[in-house]
């Protein structure tokens, strides 16, 4: 915490004015040696340079995880614009059937054809059965 008192010392105040020892200071404030302030000037540097990549990390994290979730959505409106099509297509099947004479629709061709299928196989056996007596044994 001091060191960040410290760091805002320094950026506040960006006059730096150099004293030899025994001289007295011009205003109120900290003295460092020389080497103690270049530790925390390097030190301000590198973290400053650690935000800033930091802040570029985060906006490329950021950047990708919207360009996923864009590519989510678009993928799930896809699919729902193909489910509707395929229900609306569905709809107006049943609504087409609807409009079918009676005759025309499918559950009557198919009991159509189960009679035809059901009067061939009586027929048959009728006829195998007439036929029986005069076959020879």
């Amino acid at each position: 915490m001091i060191s960040l008192a410290i760091f805002l010392a320094l950026a506040a105040e960006p006059e730096v004015t150099p004293l030899d020892e025994g001289e007295k200071a011009p205003f109120t404030g900290f003295l460092f040696p020389s080497g103690r302030a270049e530790k925390l000037a390097s030190r301000a540097e590198t973290c400053e340079f650690r935000l800033e990549l930091n802040k570029k990390l985060l906006e490329d994290t950021l950047k990708l995880k919207t360009q996923a979730l864009e590519a989510q959505l678009e993928l799930q409106v896809q699919a729902g614009l193909s489910k509707e099509k395929l229900l609306t297509q569905a709809l107006q099947e049943a609504q087409e059937a609807g409009r079918r004479e009676w005759w025309e629709q499918p559950a009557v061709s198919g009991a159509i054809g189960a009679g035809i299928g059901v009067g061939v196989v009586v027929g048959a056996v009728y006829l195998l059965a007439q036929l029986r007596p005069s076959l020879p044994p």
